[in-house]
């Protein structure tokens, strides 16, 4: 398996979650597994990286990326792009993130450098397995963890390939809030795309 990609979700949010897995199907390279992880009763952001240490034994792919269900990819060929590059075996590889209001993440003041709280976002970093394992416990329960994780990584001394790709955006910043609209809760179990 090359690829991992784990969509965290609450269950108020089937809207995004579509659009997600819709663009994780639209790639036509076989060797993606696509984790579903549901928080069936809104226990926030926090727990849902926290959780992501029971879901790491069910992780197959030789990288693992999070796309969050409120986020999608954007790059048509990004696996293709993306398993050019991991000939050379990365530990990290970092990647753009349209965050819809103009900016793009990592942006060039912050690109190639040491990552900075809020100039990096969850979907901007790719794993090797080893290393996700390694620092899965680096996710604690707060909402910037997703920093917490890939500053530690760095500052481990992990290798980061810096790919100057556009893989994904945030199509509605959710904050871990229902969809609008949405006043009911859809039973999503795990699945593999």
């Amino acid at each position: 398996m090359f690829l991992t990609i784990i969509t965290r979700t609450f269950n108020q949010r089937p809207f995004g979650l579509q659009r997600c897995v819709d663009s994780v199907k639209a790639h036509n390279y076989g060797d993606i597994q696509h984790l579903v992880v549901v928080d069936s009763v809104g226990r926030g952001v926090g727990w849902s990286f926290t959780n992501l240490k029971n879901v790491a034994p069910s992780v197959l792919g030789e990288y693992v990326m999070l796309l969050d269900d409120d986020d999608y990819l954007t790059c048509a060929n990004f696996v293709d792009i993306l398993s050019n590059v991991t000939s050379s075996n990365p530990e990290v590889i970092i990647v753009r993130m349209d965050m819809g209001d103009g900016r793009v993440l990592p942006g060039e003041s912050n690109w190639g450098s040491e990552p900075v709280l809020g100039a990096i976002a969850v979907s901007c970093y790719i794993v090797r397995r080893d290393v996700w394992l390694e620092h899965v416990g680096d996710f604690v329960d707060a909402y910037d963890s997703d920093f917490r994780f890939i500053d530690a990584v760095y500052k481990h001394g992990h290798q980061f390939e810096w790919l100057p790709v556009i893989a994904s955006r945030v199509g509605n910043v959710s904050h871990g809030q229902p969809e609008v609209g949405c006043a009911f809760a859809v039973g999503l179990p795990p699945t593999s795309a």
